[in-house]
């Protein structure tokens, strides 16, 4: 039996002025990872790194390296989940919460459910005021209709 988790780092060298052009380079990147010939690739390096048996500590420095980031978002993007379940209603689901172990890690989950976005900040150590930018940054982006 056996696990893997991917986890993806996009980054952008330089930001443009167009905050959607941005959004867009970031998903195309994201993309990538879709794909099962690139998902089977990182499971055999994945397992190549792990047949040389190494330590914990090496572990978790190359765990630093590779997916350490400032911040690491989450999206699950829109979910298709029934809202009625007998008499009990969902209203909202947030999510995902995930943790990488990092110091001073901020994790974003992103999720649309019922035509509402909802974004869940995890962290050990907050950043206070996080959410509430990201928020108005998103709402400084969308024309009203």
């Amino acid at each position: 039996m056996g696990a893997y988790i991917n986890a993806v780092t996009v980054d952008l060298l330089k930001f443009s002025e167009d905050f959607w052009e941005d959004a867009r380079q970031y998903s195309s990147q994201v993309g990538l990872f879709n794909n099962p010939d690139v998902l089977a690739f990182g499971i055999r390096g994945v397992r190549a790194a792990l047949d040389g048996n190494p330590t914990v500590a090496e572990t978790a420095a190359v765990w630093a390296k590779v997916y350490g980031a400032e911040i690491l978002v989450t999206n699950l993007g829109a979910l298709d989940v029934p809202s009625n379940y007998g008499d009990v209603s969902l209203t909202g689901l947030w999510g995902p919460a995930v943790s990488t172990g990092i110091a001073h890690e901020q994790t974003i989950g992103v999720a649309s459910f019922e035509g509402t976005l909802r974004i869940l900040h995890t962290s050990f150590e907050p950043i206070d005021g996080l959410v509430q930018l990201m928020v108005e940054t998103l709402l400084g982006q969308v024309s009203p209709e």
